[in-house]
């Protein structure tokens, strides 16, 4: 096997046997091939030396480190025990199942040779790594490192063929041969792979020559991936070798097949060492033979050499004009553009100085001019687009979109479809990043109240996640994100800022929902489409928000925090998964950073960390919000979570706008002092602390809104007697100056059990207006009810269930609609298909319940319309009476908007013949070439007389 490096090191800087993993990208496996012949007579006295450096084979694709995760396993115990520099935290290796094949010439099938594990792996690839840089030596992205003979502990799992045939002195039976050593025409097969949860295979067929062989070799190398679950396109590749000494030459062969092409692929191949040569003709001089095949050789290694350089080339050029401000640039500076079209014509012209006498190099060539191409047409529809208002970009007769990721959307589509087809839109989603959607026809929903959002399908693409080509970059940063704006508060309200200047500010009203899983279902690449997909579909359904966990603490895989200020730099990065994928759907996060509840460690975990560490701790949880160390502890954590720098983006967490707000702790209560004071001077601390490192975002608690023993008038609010001594107090804990909004839960169903569902309303009501008013009257401060939901289980119908949720949504839009404090609600909770190990009594499918999908869109539309307030005019197009589908005119329309028709204006085109424009048998409005007007103040969808029309336009507000 071999490692394949990800990021280096610095020259003299040895690599931390406990970071080693951060350097590795993957693996793949790897054959050293030895000449055993030539080793015998050189090894006395020069040593192994040309003998060992007769070839390697490396399989085609890298598997990723993450894809191999649910694998890892415990390495060998060491005995004696490794010198400092290699004592490894935690030492692992992984269970990847590695076999041998030979099948010998005319032989129809393959033997079983040897069978080994790379579990077995003595010095760890983490070890070997540290021990190789020890001295300094430093990695480059992309080094090979190989790991050496990997032997089993029983006599048919030794990994090396000299060891197995014992020197040559034992014969290993094979189907219909026997063999000591390698011989002309042999094919050997190497394969690694992990077995039962998935199973990923690499592969390689190699039939060997032995270096005095006269006759050709060939080799075929391929992925088989073979998890029934994961279904992909991958490319096989066919690459033909020849080996002999300076005393031999290749001959002809009637039979033979070695006029070949020496390399045939589907996708250009990586240059390679020796290629097989033309076929030779039966009275050619040997010598002139040589020549020609040397030569040949080298051309097409230097050919592709000149073509690997110029899609270099263009993967540099790529990431500029990706970047926002080469973007900005281009379209204020027409010599910008110039620049960049003069960059691009540079590297065509250097394609066009290869010539096209081979077919491999042909296709190779084809295959980067038509990607130089794509990034011309993309560079001109960048130029195309138009600037409104200094915000809104303008793209194609569709009208105009927010921003510049929609443009890009657009382009994209436009791109896929007019050039290449399904070949473009695997060039863009393989070498541009981009997502190659399409839009379906926008809903018009019955009541006509509101538009909702267009509708956007991901296509289903040939690419399997986890397994990456070796010509493919190793590693994949975010160029440029959505722009997005910090949230504030302005009193009771909260704001974003307008424009870059910070002058400007206008108000938001919050509707979001919960899915505390999104970290944990992002730490392994093949369950985050799941993540991808729950964000997606919230910010379809005109969600804003969505608060999530960005803690786990305690032991396994899945811990972010392991100990103490120790964490997993897998889950971190899935966090940072979390992040990215939340801006690049226009979503913010509200991220909770410890629970109250054993799940996921919480507090009670803290407190167990500061026994283990022999710290005199009481015996309730409760230490955590009193004991010196275990607050130290917390505070260590929010620090590192604070100043993480996102390793997609490099962007800091405290610098990320994407990020709402920070929760100090999810439903804290504290039995032991339920007069409040603890909790109170804790959250006191730690809200000074967080703003002293992070004065950009937002603050709140995340009680559940109880109103404590010193609150006796707002007694009777609580769900009972109970309520009040939990160790919280809404009033005193949310008044705390580095607080700056009040949260609120809300759940009848668990408060209220023996209530029925008026009284369970009723309540509702009550506590919604209550904490609202104490935000509005006494706090001064937005009131975010940050979890509220009710069961579906628990409710004799579904009705009652969408009851309870209008109820909360009701009360939180009235409060809106006066400009008052109440600023929003996020449902508990949301989840996609598939994740139902995080389902509760409280969670749902949006989608698979219709009425309460409407319900969270309905309101996603109230609020919307609360700020939104501007005249659109959009282009309808009518058939037999009904809205088909919308199209934007020369005005301004906004993607994800929701819009209330006010007034509604036809005019008739002068093209319209009476028979479309009213029906058969009636007159038309007006004489035919001019134009009808009607006017519907009712705000119908299409007047009564109007049948059929070609054009329309609507005034909507």
């Amino acid at each position: 096997m071999a490692a394949v490096v990800g990021s280096g090191n610095e020259l003299g800087k040895p690599v931390n046997v406990n970071e080693a993993a951060d350097h590795i990208f993957g693996l793949v496996l790897m054959n050293d091939w030895s000449a055993r012949d030539i080793q015998a007579w050189e090894y006395v006295p020069l040593g192994p030396f040309l003998g060992k450096s007769f070839g390697t084979t490396i399989s085609p694709w890298i598997v990723s480190l993450e894809a191999l995760e649910p694998f890892a396993c415990a390495a060998p115990k060491q005995d004696p025990l490794p010198l400092p520099y290699l004592a490894e935290k935690v030492s692992r290796n992984y269970d990847i199942q590695l076999e041998v094949e030979i099948k010998p010439a005319g032989v129809e099938d393959s033997t079983v040779v040897t069978k080994s594990n790379f579990k077995h792996l003595y010095w760890t690839l983490t070890q070997q790594i540290a021990h190789h840089t020890i001295n300094g030596c430093n990695l480059r992205p992309g080094d090979i490192l190989g790991t050496g003979t990997i032997s089993g502990p029983e006599p048919d799992s030794l990994g090396c063929l000299l060891e197995l045939s014992w020197n040559g002195q034992k014969t290993i039976s094979l189907k219909g041969a026997t063999r000591k050593f390698l011989e002309d025409g042999d094919e050997v097969i190497i394969t690694g792979f992990c077995k039962f949860i998935m199973h990923y295979a690499l592969r390689i067929e190699m039939e060997m020559n032995t270096p005095l062989g006269l006759a050709p070799a060939r080799g075929r190398l391929f992925l088989h991936c073979l998890d029934d679950v994961i279904k992909g396109s991958f490319y096989s590749t066919t690459v033909t070798y020849t080996f002999h000494n300076d005393q031999t030459t290749p001959t002809s062969q009637s039979n033979s097949t070695t006029n070949a092409v020496p390399v045939h692929s589907t996708e250009a191949p990586i240059p390679i060492t020796v290629h097989l040569p033309q076929q030779t003709q039966p009275n050619s001089a040997p010598a002139a033979t040589k020549i020609q095949s040397a030569y040949r050789a080298h051309r097409i290694r230097t050919l592709h050499r000149t073509i690997s350089s110029v899609d270099s080339a263009a993967d540099e050029l790529q990431r500029v004009i990706q970047r926002q401000d080469t973007v900005d640039a281009i379209r204020s500076d027409e010599r910008e553009k110039l620049r960049m079209n003069e960059a691009l014509m540079a590297l065509l012209l250097r394609l066009d100085s290869v010539p096209g006498w081979d077919p491999a190099v042909r296709e190779a060539r084809r295959k980067v001019s038509r990607r130089i191409v794509g990034m011309q047409e993309i560079l001109d529809a960048i130029t195309e687009s138009k600037v409104e208002d200094g915000q809104s970009y303008f793209w194609g007769y569709d009208g105009f979109t927010r921003n510049w990721d929609e443009v890009l959307a657009e382009m994209e589509e436009d791109v896929c479809k007019s050039t290449g087809g399904d070949e473009l839109e695997r060039f863009c989603a393989e070498h541009l990043g981009f997502r190659c959607l399409q839009s379906t026809t926008t809903y018009w929903t019955t009541d006509h109240e509101c538009v909702l959002p267009l509708k956007w399908k991901e296509k289903d693409l040939p690419i399997c996640n986890n397994v990456i080509h070796f010509s493919d970059q190793l590693s994949f940063p975010v160029l440029w994100q959505p722009k997005m704006a910090f949230v504030g508060t302005n009193s009771t309200h909260f704001v974003v800022a307008e424009d870059d200047h910070g002058g400007n500010y206008s108000e938001i009203y919050v509707n979001g929902w919960n899915s505390y899983w999104l970290m944990e279902k992002s730490i392994w690449v093949s369950s985050r489409s799941k993540v991808s997909k729950m964000l997606r579909m919230g910010a379809q359904m005109g969600l804003t928000v969505c608060r999530t966990w960005a803690f786990s603490d305690g032991y396994g895989s899945s811990a972010l925090q392991t100990s103490p200020g120790v964490f997993n730099e897998r889950v971190f990065r899935a966090l940072d998964y979390v992040i990215v994928e939340a801006r690049k759907n226009k979503l913010r996060l509200i991220l909770s950073l410890v629970n109250n509840l054993n799940a996921f460690g919480g507090k009670t975990q803290y407190v167990r960390w500061a026994e283990e560490a022999g710290v005199n701790v009481s015996q309730t949880d409760d230490s955590f919000f009193s004991h010196p160390t275990v607050k130290d502890y917390y505070k260590a954590y929010i620090k590192a979570i604070l100043t993480r720098k996102n390793s997609l983006t490099g962007v800091k967490y405290s610098e990320d706008p994407a990020i709402f707000a920070w929760e100090l702790i999810n439903e804290p209560r504290c039995l032991s002092n339920s007069s409040a004071p603890v909790l109170q001077a804790w959250i006191t601390e730690m809200a000074a602390y967080v703003k002293s490192l992070d004065e950009k975002h937002l603050l709140t608690v995340g009680i559940e809104g109880f109103y404590g023993p010193k609150t006796t008038e707002r007694s009777k609010v609580n769900p009972g007697e109970w309520a009040a001594s939990l160790g919280s107090d809404f009033i005193q804990n949310s008044a705390i100056d580095n607080i700056d909004f009040a949260s609120v839960h809300a759940y009848p169903d668990s408060w209220i059990q023996k209530g029925d569902s008026e009284a369970k309303m009723n309540f509702l009501s009550r506590w919604v207006d209550s904490h609202i008013s104490d935000g509005e009257h006494l706090l001064k401060k937005p009131v975010l009810i940050t979890e509220f939901g009710s069961s579906l289980r628990m409710n004799k119908t579904p009705e009652d269930t969408n009851l309870l949720l209008k109820t909360v949504y009701d009360r939180v839009y009235e409060s809106a609609k006066k400009r008052e404090a109440g600023a929003g609600a996020l449902i508990w909770q949301l989840l996609v298909e598939g994740v139902d190990e995080y389902a509760d009594q409280f969670s749902l499918v949006a989608w698979d319940h219709p009425s309460i999908y409407k319900l969270i869109t309905r309101q996603s539309c109230r609020l919307r319309r609360i700020f939104f307030n501007t005249k659109v005019t959009l282009e309808i197009h009518i058939r037999n009476g009904e809205v088909t589908h919308l199209r934007h005119a020369a005005t301004l329309a906004f993607r994800h908007a929701f819009l209330t028709i006010r007034e509604f204006w036809i005019a008739i085109s002068a093209t319209v013949t009476a028979l479309n424009a009213v029906g058969p048998g009636a007159a038309p409005p007006q004489a035919l070439g001019h134009a009808a007007e009607h006017r519907n103040t009712r705000g119908a969808t299409t007047p009564h007389l109007l049948k059929n029309a070609v054009f329309a336009s609507a005034t909507i507000i």
